[in-house]
């Protein structure tokens, strides 16, 4: 087969998905450099492709990593938040309930479902205050979930609210640095 058969045939091979061939021809002239810098060519290729293949290889091994990495420092945070004995929220800038641990969630009893991440607080408020009993609210449904939201806009020094008879519930709420509110 002549040179430009073989350099077309290798073109094709590799045009339709195969392994780029060396292509076998030795002359000193023009067909000769043409095929001697085809074969470089597809050295460097082949070479640059290995070389795209392990670091993408060792990217997605990173990835991997980070990925277990911060699920188990996700897991840690949640048990630490767990851990603690006073109730525990966060919502994001849009006040919607990012985390909460089951002290938290023993503030509203009765709010069940409600009580979601992704929950705006005032529809939690607004649970709570429809789904109490009469007494559970010494200023009664209405008026606390005012106060509550009232306080929520105007966050400043912690607020005691009764809860039912002979139980006293300290709020305190502090911005985050992106906008939310723990």
């Amino acid at each position: 087969q002549a040179p430009l058969g073989r350099l077309l045939h290798s073109i094709e091979v590799s045009r339709d998905g195969g392994k780029r061939e060396v292509v076998n021809w030795s002359s000193l002239d023009e067909f000769g450099e043409v095929v001697s810098a085809f074969n470089e060519m597809r050295a460097r290729q082949e070479a640059d492709a290995h070389a795209l293949r392990q670091a993408r290889d060792e990217l997605e091994e990173r990835v991997d990593q980070r990925t277990r990495e911060l699920a188990t420092a996700s897991d840690q945070l949640r048990e630490a938040i767990e851990s603690i004995p006073a109730g525990f929220s966060l919502y994001d800038a849009d006040d919607r309930l990012l985390i909460a641990n089951t002290s938290y969630a023993q503030l509203y009893p009765h709010v069940g479902q409600s009580l979601t991440k992704g929950a705006a607080f005032s529809e939690i408020v607004a649970a709570a205050a429809r789904a109490a009993p009469e007494a559970y609210f010494a200023i009664g449904a209405d008026d606390w979930a005012a106060a509550r939201m009232a306080h929520r806009r105007d966050l400043g020094e912690p607020v005691l609210e009764q809860r039912g008879e002979g139980r006293w519930i300290q709020v305190n709420e502090r911005k985050t640095e992106d906008g939310g509110t723990v």
